[in-house]
């Protein structure tokens, strides 16, 4: 990887359209994308220095998506340990909640999730016998009464 080109985008559809302004204004590869919280997207590419900054700043000048980008970087030569982050997945768990994982973590992941006897909790009680787990709503702790106030 020559250098790394990351855009974050506001939205799957501007997310679609940036790509292909980088990808038709020069010689990049399209690494992938990332979901994140808030309809946050990132679009990672690479290929020559040149080349990504030029597709960078193609997509930052396309009329349609330039106020849809929440923010740009280029980093040129970026160092070997930056590849494990870039190059990640994201997993979605037995239980229902997004982990991202690395090609290194994939391959002994259903490993751990076999071998893990570790039961998951509420994240807000903690407490074994609850049947809320992360991620749903909090009404469902069997504590969540206790928590509101009445007046």
């Amino acid at each position: 990887m020559e250098a790394l080109g990351i855009i974050e985008t506001i939205g799957m559809v501007p997310a679609v359209e940036t790509a292909d302004v980088c990808l038709k204004s020069a010689n990049v590869r399209l690494i992938g994308y990332e979901l994140s919280t808030g309809g946050m997207v990132t679009i990672k590419v690479t290929g020559d220095v040149g080349a990504v900054k030029a597709s960078v700043d193609a997509a930052k000048s396309s009329p349609a998506a330039r106020s849809k980008i929440f923010s740009t970087l280029v980093i040129p030569r970026p160092a070997k340990g930056i590849e494990l982050m870039v190059n990640s997945k994201v997993d979605k768990t037995v239980s229902g909640s997004i982990r991202e994982t690395t090609d290194l973590e994939e391959v002994n992941l259903t490993d751990k999730r076999e071998k893990t006897t570790e039961k998951e909790v509420c994240n807000l009680c903690h407490d074994p016998k609850c049947p809320r787990r992360r991620s749903q709503p909090k009404n469902l702790c069997i504590h969540y009464k206790d928590t509101i106030k009445t007046t």
